[in-house]
């Protein structure tokens, strides 16, 4: 990991081969600091966000989504349908829309987000926990920061945009015709433990949703939103599991949810402000106060088209074809969706610690850190491209340590997960500095980086989270041995953990070099040498060793090799 200068420092020109053999020239904006405009707009018409949103020819689930986000934002305002119960929440070969869900993640694997879907309607549905509305890809629209369709029979015409964490819609209900809004408060993808929803006044409601257990795992979080409507409502209702209750204002529990219906009008849209929180439907509401200052859908779309532009035109592309820069432009479009911000505007947000911290003025908290998967490329590109942003960040993982006792990895709102091998907050914290994200508390950083690589849980994170599965093994052997298992491996996988903790190792040593502590230093970087003592000489390759020091020959499966986390031996050796 070679140190580099900071990005205030750097012209960089990059050019890589791409598909079909055409020459793309990256321009990287001098500073990183400055947008190209021109480029800025070239690459906001030509990101996809529809790229993903179906499964691979071999029939595995990407988990994209098409809806409306901000760079790195809250709130993703997007829709649900019923065989995509991924993150992304919605699959293309679909027809009809569950809802409209106000947060999701992109790619993660696992069922999770999905909160608080949003469902117009015309006329009254008996079941309206199952209710759907069929859909047709030649009405929908989607572009970074907003996304349209037409729903149903008679048609619904649904618009939304989004601030950081908020949404405003637009729902055009048939000329003369009653409009109801289902509030589906309990459809987390993964469950939801308890809920609830209430009806104020004649134009608002709010609620809540406990959810977690992401890939199997006890993390637990809430999300509470605020609505408010442009015109008065004249009829709510609620349900608890499988039975309605017409004409009731407030529900709790597990499988709740609600409505209200608005008169018929010959022009009959129908506007709503949504905000969430992760702290209180209080902290939904200041959300809702300080972003939601207008009702002119098209000015909070421009907003929010603007803001994309910013940084896609970070990065000049010349060459190639059209479908080429598509692709370019729409991964890039991806990288900038999370981490996602987690506090509100007040500087609240709940820590590991399950308390409410609040944060001084111009800090700011992420969460959603899928760290096994981002730490090799995106991190460091990020890190190039917005590196007070990813400052941000790992100074939000900082905190997290101190909170709860240790990094965490593939973390949820305020809950570790333990999710995939490896200790990859390192690498991300390491690879963040080298590409010049510098402005985090970097000495506090290298500490909980020692502590997690060095401390056997005793005190497991949140009682029963552990930084380093096999850490005892790694240090007593210099191995981790066979027969260790973690989160969602399909095969014990102690070859490629070795692999991860000495690339950990690595990552602490340069960082520490950095840093000037030598003594750390020449520890890690010794450790970082781990990994040759899997490294079987007569088959050339890395194998998985026993406790007593044996290599073994372990066969391979559909789901990997075992000993090797989603790989085999031949793609983890080199």
């Amino acid at each position: 990991m070679p140190a580099i200068r900071p990005p205030s420092r750097i012209h960089s020109r990059l050019a890589f081969w791409i598909a079909g053999g055409m020459l793309l020239s990256l321009a990287l904006a001098p500073t990183f600091a400055h947008t190209s405009e021109t480029a800025g707009l070239r690459g906001l018409r030509l990101v996809d966000p529809f790229i993903g949103t179906s499964g691979t020819p071999a029939g595995g689930p990407i988990d994209m989504y098409p809806g409306a986000s901000l760079p790195f934002g809250m709130i993703q305002w997007s829709p649900d349908t019923p065989s995509e119960p991924a993150g992304g929440g919605y699959n293309y070969t679909d027809r009809v829309v569950t809802g409209f869900g106000l947060t999701h993640l992109s790619g993660p694997g696992c069922s999770v987000f999905g909160d608080i879907d949003i469902l117009p309607e015309v006329g009254p549905t008996p079941k309206p926990w199952d209710a759907v509305q069929p859909f047709s890809h030649a009405s929908e629209h989607a572009h970074p920061g907003s996304y349209a369709v037409t729903l149903g029979n008679p048609s619904i015409r649904v618009q939304l945009t989004v601030t950081k964490r908020t949404g405003l819609g637009l729902f055009s209900f048939p000329h003369n015709r009653r409009g109801r809004m289902i509030f589906k408060v309990s459809s987390d993808q993964a469950g939801v433990t308890q809920a609830r929803f209430n009806v104020v006044g004649t134009r608002e409601v709010t609620g809540q949703a406990t959810s977690g257990g992401f890939c199997g795992e006890p993390d637990r979080f809430t999300v509470y939103f605020v609505a408010r409507f442009n015109r008065p409502f004249n009829h709510s209702g609620t349900w608890t599991p499988r039975v309605t209750h017409p004409g009731a204002r407030t529900v709790s529990g597990a499988g709740s949810g609600g409505w209200v219906s608005f008169p018929a009008r010959p022009h009959n849209a129908v506007k709503m402000k949504v905000a969430i929180s992760y702290v209180s439907v209080r902290g939904a509401l200041a959300n809702l106060r300080a972003e939601a200052r207008t009702w002119n859908l098209s000015r909070v779309r421009r907003a929010a088209q603007k803001d994309w532009s910013r940084l896609l035109g970070r990065i000049v592309v010349r060459g190639g074809t059209k479908a080429e820069r598509v692709t370019f432009y729409t991964a890039l479009y991806h990288t900038l969706l999370q981490p996602t911000l987690f506090n509100d505007v007040t500087g609240d947000y709940p820590g590991f610690d399950g308390r409410i911290h609040h944060l001084a003025k111009g800090q700011v908290q992420y969460a959603n850190f899928s760290g096994w998967d981002i730490y090799r490329t995106e991190i460091p590109l990020l890190a190039l491209i917005v590196p007070n942003r990813v400052s941000a960040m790992a100074e939000s993982l900082v905190r997290d340590a101190r909170q709860g006792g240790f990094l965490p990895k593939w973390p949820l709102a305020n809950g570790y997960t333990g999710v995939m091998g490896g200790d990859s907050a390192d690498p991300i914290l390491a690879g963040a500095y080298a590409f010049g994200a510098r402005r985090f508390k970097t000495r506090e950083a290298l500490q909980e980086m020692i502590h997690g690589a060095t401390i056997p849980a005793a005190r497991p994170g949140q009682g029963w989270y552990v930084e380093r599965p096999g850490l005892a093994s790694y240090l007593k052997r210099g191995y981790v041995s066979h027969a260790l298992t973690t989160s969602v491996a399909p095969v014990p996988n102690g070859a490629s953990e070795t692999l991860e903790y000495a690339l950990d190792d690595f990552s602490i040593a340069e960082f520490a070099r950095q840093l000037g502590d030598r003594n750390a230093y020449r520890t890690f970087f010794r450790r970082s040498m781990n990994w040759s003592h899997l490294l079987d000489r007569s088959l050339g390759e890395i194998a998985p060793r026993n406790r007593a020091g044996a290599f073994l020959v372990t066969p391979i499966t559909v789901n990997g090799q075992s000993g090797f986390q989603e790989g085999n031996a031949a793609q983890y050796t080199w």
